[in-house]
């Protein structure tokens, strides 16, 4: 081992020292073990402070910043101290001790002059005894009183007081003085417990199970007593149970009332001798100073009225039964009746709340809020909310007994809310199938046909076909060949036969724009200008321009057209050829045809005239009345 206090082999200490030749910006070392705290780093000689490296796994060194190159660290690593059986005297201080072996001591305090504390083999621990019998077993050498606390099986705990037959058991709750507070006692000359608060008696268990609160002789299973003369008690008997309320005044004139459970019956009894099983006078429930509620003998029950003829009583306008059907109303009018709800105002006194109507009309009515209409079901069977006609016009809900639902309200009129995953929404069906659904995925809102069907969804910036469900790409059509939409309003373009950049028709456009004939000399003496028309398809223009019996005057050098409405492409594309059609526009004898030319990265147009494959001229102007020119040309803009 590393060291030893006493008799030592030697070495007493060891170290382990390495090195290493670093490279340029290497950190760390891994070395051949060390123990975390032990250890000292050098590089090139100079001892590291604990900040300029980390040691902590037991292996590794890692410095706070990369070596140079041919740098030199030096690893020593110490093995930890030991220290071998030995007897100590004096004061001996240890920052932690561990302890393998058997472990003897007289007590946890210095001043112990015996054993206090035993913790035997098997974690048992005695205070008091050196023979523990549970996990914590507490006893007095006086009197023999002892306190178990213990753990039975998995999951039970026992808490058990021991003392003599002729003793009582303590369990105590004490104020900071030390004065008897609460506490609960059982007394093994009686076996009865007792329960004290305030350090007197309220609450005795005797030993045959019966309680009294209040007093400490009960004479039934539960016996409360509140004055010197009045208490309560519960009764077991053979097939009864019993609860009597027992009022005896200083006369000893006993009158009881008695609630009895026999046979499946609940009974109410009410008699001046003790314990009486029959009715002596009728029960009377009152608020004086006269009856508010009576149940005779025969059973004839009265409100606000103490000799009921009936088996229903009356009370103004209150009706509890009818004699052959049940039900509480109160009669406001002719064919009205209410079942109401109240509650106590801020003056402690009534105050109608809601409740439940019937009318002449046969409409059942639901009120809340001091007798505001709510809700009806009418005659009819419709249930109406918030409104009191079955019409779909008025704000509020009706659900039609036809099964029709109208929701009418100034806002949006419903709201159907998913939670949570993606699906469905409603579902829409005829004859119990689904016939179409609209509903919500990941990437947006759609409405779905039945099975088999197209259907549209709505996410971002775009609208897109789905079938059977999904998502479709090339397989459901807009339209129909007798079944087409009028007009379709684009402010982009249309992709037709593919996806890419070629395939998109991004512009069309009709119009008219004002074509001028000149001279690339002088132009006409007097303007001559018609209306000419062009069909823009993407890049691609066609223009036709007509001069009819114009007079060129004054007209001199090559012929030209201007105006065109969109400037020709400025490359060889540019150049594009349209066919011409004139009278009294003279060309040399020796060419046969003429074509027109929009001339690349201008707006005008120039006529040719050649008689054969190898070279054109301008057509220049002949100046005079009667001229007629006309062109239609195609060509590519910018």
């Amino acid at each position: 081992m590393a060291g030893y206090i006493g008799t030592t082999p030697v070495p007493q200490a060891t170290q382990h020292r390495e090195s290493f030749t670093a490279t340029g910006g290497q950190t760390s070392f891994a070395t051949a073990g060390y123990t975390p705290q032990f250890i000292d780093v050098y590089l090139n000689g100079v001892k590291l402070a604990p900040a300029d490296y980390t040691a902590t796994n037991g292996s590794d060194v890692v410095l706070a910043s990369g070596a140079t190159a041919s740098d030199i660290l030096e690893i020593v690593a110490y093995t930890p101290f030991e220290v071998a059986n030995q007897t100590f005297t004096g004061t001996t201080t240890a920052a932690n001790l561990t302890v393998t072996g058997a472990f003897t001591s007289q007590g946890i305090d210095d001043n112990a002059d015996a054993t206090a504390i035993t913790i035997d083999s098997s974690e048992n621990v005695g205070i008091g005894t050196t023979s523990p019998s549970t996990n914590l077993h507490v006893s007095s050498s006086s009197n023999g009183a002892t306190a178990i606390i213990e753990a039975q099986g998995a999951y039970n705990a026992r808490v058990r007081i021991l003392s003599g037959n002729a003793n009582s058991s303590f369990l105590e709750f004490a104020d900071p003085d030390d004065s008897d507070v609460g506490e609960i006692v059982y007394d093994h000359s009686n076996n009865s417990m007792r329960f004290n608060t305030n350090a007197s008696e309220a609450m005795r268990i005797s030993s045959d199970g019966s309680v009294a609160i209040n007093d400490s002789s009960p004479d039934g299973k539960l016996n409360v007593v509140s004055t010197a003369h009045n208490n309560g008690s519960i009764f077991d008997s053979t097939g009864t149970t019993q609860l009597w309320l027992r009022d005896t005044d200083a006369a000893s004139n006993q009158k009881n009332w008695g609630f009895q459970v026999s046979g499946g019956s609940l009974n109410i009894l009410r008699a001046n001798d003790d314990r009486a099983s029959g009715f002596v006078t009728p029960i009377e429930i009152k608020q004086a100073p006269a009856n508010s509620l009576v149940i005779d003998a025969s059973g004839n029950v009265g409100i606000g009225n103490s000799t009921p003829s009936n088996n229903h009583a009356n009370a103004n306008n209150l009706v509890v039964g009818n004699g052959t059907a049940g039900g509480i109303a109160n009669y406001v009018g002719t064919g009205l009746g209410w079942y109401a709800f109240s509650r106590a105002n801020a003056n402690n006194s009534d105050a109608f709340d809601g409740g439940i109507s019937y009318d002449g009309s046969r409409n059942l009515m639901f009120h809340t809020n001091a007798g505001s209409e709510r809700m009806r079901l009418d005659a009819s069977g419709n249930l109406l909310v918030g409104k009191t006609s079955a019409n779909a016009t008025d704000v509020g809900i009706v659900a039609n007994a036809n099964g029709r639902l109208y929701a009418a309200a100034s806002g949006a009129s419903s709201i159907f809310n998913r939670t949570s995953s993606d699906g469905d929404i409603v579902d829409f069906r005829k004859d119990g199938s689904t016939v179409g659904s609209i509903g919500i995925q990941s990437t947006g809102f759609y409405i779905d046909g039945e099975s088999g069907h197209a259907g549209i969804r709505f996410a971002g910036n775009e609208v897109s076909p789905r079938d059977n469900g999904s998502d479709a790409d090339g397989v459901v059509s807009l339209g129909e060949s007798d079944k087409r939409f009028k007009d379709l309003y684009l402010s982009g373009g249309v992709y037709l036969g593919g996806t890419g950049s070629a395939n998109q028709l991004d512009d069309y456009e009709e119009g008219t724009w004002t074509a001028t004939l000149e001279g690339t000399t002088t132009n006409p003496s007097t303007s001559v200008t018609t209306t000419a028309r062009y069909t823009k398809v993407g890049r691609l223009v066609t223009v036709t321009v007509t001069f009819s019996g114009v007079n060129t005057t004054g007209a001199a050098g090559a012929v030209r057209v201007s105006g065109l409405p969109f400037t020709a492409y400025s490359g060889q594309n540019g150049r594009a050829h349209g066919s011409v059609m004139m009278t009294g526009m003279p060309i040399s004898a020796s060419n046969n045809f003429v074509v027109s030319r929009a001339q690349n990265g201008n707006t005008y147009i120039e006529f040719f005239e050649s008689g054969d494959n190898t070279s054109t001229s301008a057509m220049v102007h002949s100046a005079g009345t009667g001229k007629y020119l006309a062109t239609t040309i195609s060509y590519e803009v910018a």
